[in-house]
């Protein structure tokens, strides 16, 4: 167990009863008895100051002041229902494809494979991490999250900005989750976790990545030039066509696996100490999503890691030439 200790919480009535455990095998009997009569959870980050008795209705509830190290990034989508009402398979189905959308863009910046699975109702990604529970990982978690939900959450599924939390809980893989009625087209379902065989933790450089990349930025004024960057001009770069822009320098290969997603060659290829696979998945591009977001480059390669869209822009200088809108008008 990465946290070294576990509290084990169920709902037991109207009341919440907790055990905490340093043994997974105590955990285990402990918890298989309660499978599909009472909702049943587990904490993931590291507690300090406490002391498993492993035995469960001995301890109390872990709270976000107990914690000291962050091992789990969560990400959980859940389907828009009735309240007190499980998923049907084409909701829970609407989850999962959000969730593996999400995968896949962060493993186009550098993110290992995730942990996924379901929780009965809705669908989620973990990730392994190991950072403080302190302030600035409260805070670059809340830039995380937000523009997560910003981007996943609409009528139709949930994207759960508030499991960030160090004491967060997390349905008990092979659990029942018992939320709501068991019915014919809304069954209950067992939580189910599919663990990588080489489960890696997310690099700083990575989980630093994403932070930048959701990171709000103010609007450039672009009819002057920026310091240290390029000089910008009137192009509303929120409307730049970046699959015609490659394509123009011979740059642009297939599209992706994903909506807006495509697969290009670096413009920095020749600086590459290694070749890129005949996909070029090594190198990608999203088109603009939102009326305020430029699209985004990212290469995998070591020299092109802190690389982005601006970068591009400085080295082709032409990038108002394939943007449809002028800075505060139409083009």
């Amino acid at each position: 167990m990465d946290a070294g200790i576990v509290e084990l919480r169920a709902t037991i009535g109207t009341r919440w009863v907790s055990g905490l455990y340093d043994c997974a095998e105590a955990l285990i009997a402990d918890a298989t008895p309660m499978v599909g009569r009472h909702n049943l959870y587990v904490t993931t980050a590291t507690p300090q100051g406490v002391t498993a008795s492993n035995a469960f209705g001995t301890g109390r509830a872990l709270c976000n002041a107990d914690m000291v190290r962050i091992n789990r990034i969560l990400f959980d989508f859940d389907p828009c229902r009735p309240k007190d009402s499980n998923s049907t398979d084409a909701e829970l189905g609407m989850a999962r494809d959000r969730a593996l959308d999400l995968a896949s863009r962060l493993d186009a910046i550098g993110w290992p494979a995730p942990s996924s699975g379901t929780s009965g109702n809705g669908w989620h990604l973990a990730y392994r991490v190991r950072l403080p529970a302190d302030e600035a990982t409260a805070s670059a978690f809340s830039l995380i999250y937000q523009a997560l939900a910003r981007h996943y959450s609409d009528d139709a599924v949930l994207f759960d900005s508030t499991v960030r939390n160090p004491a967060r809980i997390w349905r008990l893989p092979g659990s029942i989750n018992l939320k709501g009625p068991n019915t014919a087209d809304r069954p209950q379902r067992r939580a189910i976790t599919r663990v990588p065989n080489d489960w890696l933790c997310v690099s700083r450089a990575a989980f630093k990545r994403l932070v930048e990349i959701c990171t709000p930025q103010p609007a450039p004024d672009r009819h002057k030039p920026q310091s240290g960057s390029f000089a910008v001009g009137r192009g509303d770069y929120s409307s730049l066509d970046v699959v015609r822009w490659f394509e123009a320098h011979g740059h642009y290969h297939q599209p992706g696996p994903r909506l807006g997603m495509h697969f290009v060659r670096c413009p920095w290829e020749a600086t590459h100490t290694t070749e890129s696979p005949p996909n070029r998945a090594d190198c990608c591009i999203w088109e603009a999503s939102g009326g305020s977001a430029w699209p985004s480059f990212h290469c995998k390669h070591a020299h092109c890691a802190s690389r982005t869209i601006r970068d591009v822009m400085a080295t082709w200088e032409d990038g108002d030439k394939f943007c449809a809108q002028v800075f505060g008008g139409a083009a």
